[in-house]
């Protein structure tokens, strides 16, 4: 009971507070909801990682390294383009990753 509990409240929290992106990866592109903001010192491996930026996602989102993130607004223009870093933290519920910023084309 717990566990849906926990699902349920962060699928409210990825629907709220997250945003559209677009992920690209190996030629193909599918949409999401993600949190990204600037990342705080995480225990990665009995070291401490501060990632420039991180991405929030549902435990289903499977990114990979180099993957591509497009951020984009309520219109569906592109506001931010991010490459997927490393597997940070991940639950039975959500998955965050490093990114680093690109530049938009």
């Amino acid at each position: 009971m717990d566990d849906i509990l926990a699902e349920d409240m962060e699928n409210i929290f990825l629907f709220d507070f997250g945003q559209n992106v677009l992920i690209q990866s190996g030629g193909a592109e599918r949409g999401a909801r993600g949190v990204i903001e600037p990342g705080v010192q995480r225990l990665v491996d009995d070291r401490y990682i501060q990632a420039a930026y991180e991405i929030t996602v549902a435990a289903a989102e499977r990114l990979q390294a180099d993957d591509l993130v497009l951020a984009l607004d309520d219109d569906g223009v592109v506001v931010g383009r991010y490459r997927v870093g490393m597997l940070l933290e991940r639950d039975t519920v959500s998955r965050i990753y490093q990114l680093q910023r690109d530049q938009l084309p």
